[in-house]
């Protein structure tokens, strides 16, 4: 059940922003499509909220690329939570436009779907470098959503800083990602955490630094000063 549940968190708003994208083919007019977006996140939230009450781990695995080790999905407590965070925040923020009747583009659901489904499975994924391909699409559709929704040449702008601030919080992810995988030779989220865990006690100097590039990929992300810039670029 855990399986099916992990894998509806990511695969159910993946599905609606495809559905939801050929709106326009299919005539659909944007209103629907926000209240598609809207049920999908609903949706999502209650499966993870489902999927925390479940007991047992997903047993996914796929080899991405070689040498880099088994790709999966990993359930924790904590990732669910902020899961869950996220969803709810997702719904709330769609449940108001819907309810004021807010105007929106047709692929402002879409993209707001997409970037909901590929956030829950970088949450849950169980590999660094699976982790950083996910959240460089959550990155890119952050900085879409300008260039969807406005109508004025600070557009094209206003995109490229929220993207580049965002690639700052990346850069931190992935050195501290690349100096883990140097000293432990591994990619796997949990044991390689395990291992930094016991080296940074240890009095390993290097190896402090991932705790700077995590912060700094985690204070960016949370839209911390002076990076909130990129959150204020919401329609």
């Amino acid at each position: 059940m855990a399986r099916v549940l992990a894998i509806a968190i990511i695969g159910l708003p993946l599905l609606a922003s495809a559905l939801s994208a050929m709106a326009r083919r299919w005539s659909i007019r944007p209103a629907t499509v926000q209240r598609i977006a809207l049920a999908a996140s609903g949706l999502t939230a209650l499966l993870a909220l489902a999927l925390l009450h479940t007991r047992g781990a997903p047993a996914i695995a796929v080899e991405w690329l070689a040498g880099a080790g088994a790709m999966g999905l990993e359930v924790s407590t904590l990732s669910l939570y902020v899961i869950l965070a996220i969803d709810w925040a997702a719904f709330l923020a769609l449940f108001a436009t819907v309810a004021r009747d807010v105007e929106t583009r047709r692929l402002s659901g879409p993209v707001t779907l997409l970037a909901l489904g590929v956030a829950n499975g970088a949450l849950l994924a169980d590999h660094f470098l699976a982790r950083y391909a996910a959240l460089e699409i959550v990155a890119l559709c952050i900085a879409l959503i300008p260039l969807i929704e406005m109508k004025s040449p600070r557009a094209v702008p206003l995109a490229w800083s929220c993207y580049l601030l965002l690639r700052l919080g990346d850069a931190g992810l992935l050195a501290a990602i690349l100096i883990l995988h140097a000293a432990g030779g591994m990619l796997r989220i949990a044991p390689v955490l395990e291992f930094a865990q016991g080296a940074i006690e240890g009095g390993s100097a290097v190896l402090g630094w991932t705790v700077v590039g995590f912060a700094l990929a985690a204070w960016v992300k949370l839209g911390g000063w002076p990076f909130h810039l990129w959150s204020r670029a919401g329609p």
